[in-house]
């Protein structure tokens, strides 16, 4: 997954490890559809051009410098994209900042 090591030894001894090891089965599937784009190719991406369909792409404002890359090249490609930034928020917003966006994009 292309994840530093750092990174992997903070998961390891973190409190959400439960969590992690209960969606591990699933890590397979995410290499799959995500192919190279996870080795920080964005020209891969280009195959989701054709997709037409409103696509909102969301960051969390606390989010690593990498996420506010990957979704401004999202947007840059997907024809009906609308990006919303979610201050303060990291790779896991809160119920609270989630679902207003969630709701504003489904309803618009």
């Amino acid at each position: 997954m292309r994840v530093p090591a750092e990174l992997v030894a903070q998961m390891r001894n973190g409190p959400t490890r439960p969590q992690l090891e209960a969606v591990a089965h699933t890590l397979s599937y995410d290499g799959t559809i995500m192919g190279e784009t996870m080795s920080g190719k964005p020209a891969t991406l280009r195959k989701w051009a054709s997709v037409t369909v409103p696509t909102l792409v969301m960051v969390g404002g606390a989010s690593p410098a990498f996420f506010h890359h990957g979704t401004q090249t999202l947007v840059g490609i997907l024809p009906n994209a609308q990006h919303r930034l979610l201050a303060g928020q990291d790779h896991s917003p809160a119920d609270d900042v989630l679902a207003p966006a969630l709701k504003a994009f489904f309803l618009s």
